[in-house]
């Protein structure tokens, strides 16, 4: 039988300097506009906000995931949204 893996990832700080930087409203750069609308995925705005330390677990996710057919090989765990797809967009609640 083959084994299956799926990875649940926590973020790091979601409130440090990046996340402010990345939710600050006037914000112009190409990650803060498309995360306005229509939104990012959340491992990409995950791995913006951690730098390295969200980035190595989602990059350690692609590569070692083992999940069942169409099932996400990667969830990151959220405080509004609880586990989500990594690659799930969503745009942010207001700040």
């Amino acid at each position: 039988m083959e084994r299956r893996r799926i990875f649940l990832l926590s973020p790091a700080n979601a409130g440090g300097e990046r996340a402010k930087l990345l939710f600050r409203p006037g914000a112009s750069f190409e990650l803060a506009a498309r995360l306005r609308n229509p939104g990012v995925p959340l491992g990409e705005a995950f791995a913006f906000i951690s730098g390295l330390y969200f980035r190595g677990k989602l990059e350690y996710s692609k590569a070692f995931a083992a999940p069942p057919e169409g099932i996400p090989g990667a969830f990151v765990i959220t405080s509004g949204y609880g586990e989500a797809c990594c690659s799930a967009a969503r745009a942010p609640a207001s700040h």
